[in-house]
């Protein structure tokens, strides 16, 4: 009879080990498994519109080259397109490659993380996006290294 309870003690016991055991593992997270609903952000072709100069920083409290590189920028990102896959992938488009490859959204999916080609990567923080914009906020750096936040806008 011992031998008995003994065996299903051990019986009970593995059971619990195993049942345990699924109920962790299937708790567990892939790392790029998404259990958050993106609204209107995925699988949209979103086209430049606008860089804005966030505060405290005004456009004429910029040095003259700085204010031609902001014209600049602003005038490409006008032809500047993206699609964010919900694979993770990015498709460009336009006149203008920013070299975007891959996006995950990081910090509880307050911001995104942009990979380039290069394996770089870009945090565009603040990202909001509704059914006509998408826009977020990052460092603008121009052609002789001064930088300030922006936000960029897609419509």
């Amino acid at each position: 009879m011992g031998f008995i309870c003994a065996r299903v003690t051990r019986c009970r016991s593995w059971a619990f080990v195993t049942l345990l055991s699924i109920y962790f593992f299937s708790a567990c997270k892939q790392e790029h498994e998404r259990d958050t609903f993106i609204p209107f952000l995925t699988e949209r072709l979103w086209k430049g519109d606008t860089i804005t100069i966030n505060p405290p920083l005004t456009y004429d409290q910029l040095s003259i080259d700085d204010q031609q590189s902001f014209q600049t920028a602003n005038l490409w990102f006008k032809n500047a397109q993206v699609t964010l896959n919900d694979n993770g992938t990015i498709t460009m488009g336009g006149d203008y490659d920013l070299g975007f490859k891959s996006w995950r959204l990081v910090d509880n999916d307050a911001d995104i993380e942009m990979t380039l080609g290069n394996g770089n990567k870009l945090i565009l923080h603040n990202w909001l996006a509704d059914p006509a914009n998408f826009s977020y906020t990052s460092v603008f750096t121009t052609v002789r290294n001064n930088s300030f936040d922006c936000t960029f806008n897609y419509k």
